[in-house]
């Protein structure tokens, strides 16, 4: 595949919100994703390919010995290609290597794609968030995973 990540850059916001807006029925606003890069805590990566188009982006933080994975998304007409997988492989390599053990996310019930792709690198659920999404009355699920070096 054609593709790199690299830290988000302001230019780059407006596609970023673009594809975030395609994704998801209650997206973050553009000026989160401004306040993401002014943060000394979050982290942002964007996947371009050699046109630099964004394919996908992640927004994470480290803290302690545990990865928050915060947002995750890909383009829709770019999806079921392997890019989401390549931004969790790239960041759990990451969050090991800086010595974390766990990692968690939280992720929309009816989010099925998603929660196949947490579940295929070992993520379970351990906590309900009952009516967490205001515009569908959805609850959230919170999963966890441990996190460990491929053989």
């Amino acid at each position: 595949m054609d593709f790199r990540l690299l830290p988000l850059k302001k230019e780059f916001i407006d596609l970023v919100y673009a594809i975030e807006k395609r994704c998801f029925t209650m997206p973050w606003s553009k000026e989160a994703f401004l306040d993401v890069l002014k943060s000394s805590i979050l982290q942002a990566l964007m996947m371009l390919n050699s046109a630099n188009d964004v394919l996908g982006y992640v927004i994470f933080c480290e803290v302690a010995d545990e990865l928050q994975i915060l947002n995750i998304a890909v383009d829709p007409d770019r999806q079921q290609k392997g890019l989401a997988a390549f931004m969790m492989t790239h960041i759990h390599s990451l969050a090991l290597k800086h010595g974390r053990k766990y990692s968690f996310l939280e992720v929309r019930e009816s989010n099925k794609p998603a929660l196949a792709l947490y579940q295929k690198f070992g993520y379970k659920p351990y906590m309900r968030r009952p009516n967490y999404y205001s515009d569908t009355s959805e609850d959230a699920i919170l999963m966890r995973v441990t996190l460990k070096r491929k053989s």
